[in-house]
């Protein structure tokens, strides 16, 4: 399939948004065909929830948060860590294997945040 989108129309049961277990599946439809998964702010409050997500799924994550918080995600079960305040991550993602699926919980409109996006295209 291709790439997961949102859905545009609110479902039946209001709120904007389809009932947890269909979305659940969808999103699963889609990770299951992923085979390396980046997910950016691992060890947010929903980076942390993907990292494990994706490990449930037999994945090859590389998560990338500061130095902090790098135990905690490998402790998640991340096959890779790069911590973006010891080492320039943009340059290290370049310079290795390409992504099935990238998961960006950082990246906003906010001028100081690093556009990974614009930086990796």
């Amino acid at each position: 399939p291709g790439p997961w989108q949102p859905p545009d129309e609110p479902s039946e049961g209001g709120e904007g948004s389809e009932d947890a277990p269909r979305l659940s599946r969808r999103i699963s439809q889609h990770v299951q065909h992923a085979g390396r998964v980046l997910v950016l702010g691992a060890s947010g409050g929903t980076g942390y929830v993907a990292t494990q997500l994706a490990k449930a799924r037999n994945l090859h994550v590389t998560a990338v948060c500061s130095s902090r918080n790098a135990a905690f995600v490998k402790g998640l079960g991340a096959d890779v860590v790069l911590a973006y305040d010891q080492m320039d991550v943009v340059e290290t993602l370049l310079a290795g294997d390409r992504f099935d699926m990238v998961f960006d919980s950082v990246t906003s409109v906010d001028a100081a945040d690093t556009n990974y996006e614009e930086r990796l295209n």
